[in-house]
């Protein structure tokens, strides 16, 4: 179900949402669990899962075979297409930077392209960049998911850990528009952007390794447009809980009236693992908009800065029985 896309002429009203389509989802979902005395006092349980799946659209009931969604400052992000992923992202394909004005005027080329300006790629071949050069970008469906949960006792003490990771998936960085780019926000920029910027001095890049383009506000495609600048692995694994505790001995609390003493401290979101840049790789769904006042769809796998789920959290407590 998808809120249908209407006009903004349709006014204030809800935008009611209806089937678009067909999907097929495949896959496997396999949990196993261990346990064992390892001697008379240290006792170990193991649970390990892993889901994996693969969804694929099969038929859509709109006049084409797809359908956009996921609001950017240019095109939308998403692209939902018979024969691919729910939510795979859709833009043009990145290929470094042009270090001369003169690669820049030979090739496929675009308004605005020089020195220090992103090179895309010339996806049909027709010798320009526009529109029909974009393609599918990124999947953010994960290849698998899966978690581990750790529990180990010896005497009084007790340990937990669970692990939760996702492999595969992409995510979409949107937050480097605010960040990556001059032309947006001018002001508070760090000195890491300007260090990683292509320095164009008589319309040739001084500083090779730049990953970032000069700051320009002439290009037609840049800052705003949608691109595989900004997907990143989204892969991950993350501590959900460690907790460790003690069990005092119960004939030595039946003497000040207590039945059971247990004190623990315990940490959420110990550590997360990945090589995603943005503050999590985990992200939620969030609503997008399409630029008409209308909110489109739940978009997953796209950054639009939204408060981080990974804060670290430490707990001291105890249960008291009486």
């Amino acid at each position: 179900m998808f809120p249908l896309p209407l006009p903004a002429t349709a006014g204030g009203a809800s935008v009611p949402s209806v089937n678009v389509g067909d999907v097929e989802n495949t896959g496997i979902d396999l949990a196993l669990t261990y346990h064992t005395n390892i001697s008379k006092d240290l006792k170990l349980s193991v649970t390990a899962n892993v889901t994996t799946y693969k969804n694929t659209i099969t038929a859509e009931s709109q006049s084409s075979n797809y359908f956009d969604f996921g609001y950017s400052r240019d095109n939308d992000i998403v692209r939902n297409q018979v024969g691919h992923p729910i939510g795979e992202f859709f833009g043009y394909q990145t290929q470094g930077i042009y270090q001369s004005n003169s690669a820049a005027a030979t090739g496929a080329t675009y308004a605005g392209a020089a020195a220090g300006s992103f090179i895309y790629k010339d996806v049909n071949g027709d010798g320009k960049i526009d529109g029909n050069d974009r393609t599918f970008i990124g999947n953010p469906n994960p290849d698998f998911t899966y978690g581990l949960n750790l529990n180990l006792s010896y005497k009084h003490f007790d340990f937990s850990m669970v692990l939760y990771g996702s492999q595969g998936n992409k995510d979409f960085n949107y937050v480097k528009y605010w960040t990556d780019f001059y032309s947006t926000f001018q002001g508070g920029k760090g000195l890491d952007l300007y260090n990683k910027a292509a320095v164009v001095q008589n319309g040739t890049v001084t500083n090779p390794g730049a990953t970032l383009p000069a700051a320009s506000y002439s290009q037609a495609l840049g800052s705003s447009t949608v691109s595989s600048f900004y997907v990143e692995d989204g892969s991950f694994l993350k501590c959900r809980v460690a907790s460790l505790g003690y069990t005092f001995d119960p004939t030595l609390l039946k003497s000040i009236g207590f039945d059971k003493l247990h004190v623990y401290i315990q940490a959420t979101n110990l550590f997360t693992l990945t090589k995603y840049t943005g503050l999590d790789p985990e992200l939620v769904p969030s609503l997008s908009n399409n630029g008409t006042g209308n909110n489109q769809s739940a978009a997953f796998g796209i950054d639009y800065g939204a408060y981080p789920n990974n804060q670290k959290q430490y707990i001291l407590g105890l249960n008291l029985t009486f």
